[in-house]
């Protein structure tokens, strides 16, 4: 029994290290390559919340944003691009919602909120925004990494299972004493 926890301590130091190692190779990315694509729609929502309140201060909605930016000027110039570097567009409509603000996306063309466009205009959850058209996808590194990560995690839960195991059973044998 103890040949058997030591080997599985031992599989678990082992992947451990090979962990830390991918690690040190392929470091892990806190924001993670969706980032600009998911800072674009909160930055939107912003702009499309600001909107909202100007239309609660003018009783009328901006022509552009231009006017929007004149009467509530961005706390920085990069508040009115994209993470891509181009500019929010803005558009009013007709009916429901009455305006939309969106990103022209990866792409940088104006489709009308359409096509890779990052709109705000209530329909986000139609949209997936996916590698490669988005960010760059995650490379073979990244997938190795995450992959060794998660078997060291399930050998230390084994190792810590087999320890739990054997001191219950240790304990059993204690307080039931064989009668061989």
């Amino acid at each position: 029994m103890r040949k058997a926890f030591v080997r599985l301590l031992v599989v678990s130091v082992l992947l451990t290290v090979v962990s830390v190692g991918l690690q040190r190779i392929c470091p892990w990315s806190v924001d993670g390559p969706a980032a600009p694509v998911w800072e674009s729609v909160h930055e939107i929502y912003t702009l499309k919340n600001g909107i909202i309140m100007f239309w609660l201060d003018h009783e009328r909605f901006p022509t552009d944003l231009n006017e929007y930016y004149r009467l509530h000027p961005p706390v920085s110039s990069s508040d009115t691009t994209d993470n891509y570097g181009n500019e929010y567009l803005y558009r009013l409509t007709e009916g429901d919602p009455r305006f939309i603000v969106y990103s022209a996306g990866p792409n940088g063309l104006d489709e009308s909120g359409l096509g890779d466009d990052i709109p705000s205009d209530g329909e986000e959850s139609q949209y997936e925004f996916n590698c490669p058209e988005y960010y760059p996808c995650p490379s073979y590194c990244e997938y190795t990494r995450t992959a060794a990560f998660g078997v060291a995690i399930l050998a230390w839960a084994a190792t810590i299972l087999y320890m739990i195991y054997s001191v219950l059973l240790a304990a059993i044998r204690i307080i039931f004493p064989s009668r061989d």
